[in-house]
């Protein structure tokens, strides 16, 4: 069993205190405990990163890549997935101070998402956040950053991030009707990698299966075209392509399950600007997969 405990949220911080991003007259803790007194949600990813990334290695030296093989063991598979991004995550957050930075941010964003705090300026924001993401996500230029908040994130375009529109962006927003809910659900999809999964096994709707596919100067991923699931969390409705919700499910701070998402913002049409995750608690296993009538499909980023 996981060493990583979830600890309680801790009681809101007067205002002044929630921007105080200097520890200076704080005890010298170690920056995972920090991490979770900011975010008990962050701290306890921490956590589960450094584990998995010890995992990878393991995996990568005694050749189990091939987990997601036809007729393995399903939960072996989920973990391996889940691991090969939690691998580069872990590599892209470069060193304890830089996840002691996302840390303070993510307890900023959040603050305001939660009614603890007054709405951040977003000129004051973007040096903070650019510092944070451009190392997570070292293809991402400032420029698609700045872009993505100016016209997604900031939707009402006032300069200023305020708390139904960081509720919104950090996926805290849940179950949003959009007239296709009553579609069928259908038979449990297999897997990423487990391609040759019979008719049975993912129901006659949907014998193509997973594919894979690139966009957006290099983002991968495997799609599973004109799907959705339920429950949902409604980030964005102005997302322009399919990697621009995945920088923003990246944001500090976020309520997301990092591992898959979906969206109608690319291929194929109709470019619909939807972008939806799941709680970060819930799993593959807990969803419901739907066929969508609104042009979206589901991505899981390699």
């Amino acid at each position: 069993s996981s060493h990583c405990v979830r600890t309680r949220k801790p009681r809101p911080r007067a205002h002044n205190d929630t921007f105080g991003v200097s520890f200076a007259h704080r005890p010298k803790l170690d920056f995972q405990t920090r991490a979770a007194m900011a975010s008990p949600r962050l701290g306890h990813v921490l956590c589960l990163l450094t584990t998995v990334f010890s995992a990878v290695g393991v995996a990568k030296a005694t050749g189990d890549e091939g987990a997601c093989g036809a007729g393995n063991d399903e939960a072996a598979c989920v973990s391996l997935l889940q691991a090969r991004h939690a691998d580069i995550a872990h590599r892209g957050l470069g060193s304890a101070e830089a996840a002691l930075q996302e840390a303070d941010l993510a307890e900023l964003l959040r603050g305001v998402a939660e009614g603890r705090a007054e709405p951040m300026v977003v000129r004051e924001l973007m040096p903070k956040l650019a510092a944070v993401m451009l190392r997570k996500l070292p293809s991402v230029s400032r420029q698609e950053l700045d872009t993505l908040v100016a016209s997604v994130v900031d939707h009402n375009g006032d300069g200023l991030l305020d708390r139904e529109e960081l509720s919104r962006a950090l996926g805290m927003i849940e179950e949003v009707t959009e007239g296709e809910e009553l579609s069928e659900p259908i038979s449990p999809i297999s897997l990423p990698g487990q391609m040759n999964a019979s008719l049975a096994q993912v129901g006659q709707q949907t014998a193509r299966g997973w594919e894979t596919g690139s966009c957006c100067d290099g983002f991968s991923y495997y799609i599973l075209e004109g799907r959705f699931f339920t429950p949902k969390y409604n980030l964005a409705d102005n997302i322009i392509s399919p990697f621009g919700c995945y920088l923003l499910m990246h944001f500090p701070g976020q309520n997301c399950n990092l591992n898959f998402f979906y969206a109608n913002s690319g291929e194929p049409a109709p470019y619909g600007g939807m972008c939806r995750c799941t709680s970060s608690s819930n799993t593959w296993g807990d969803l419901t997969i739907r066929v969508s009538s609104s042009g979206n499909s589901i991505y899981w980023p390699m």
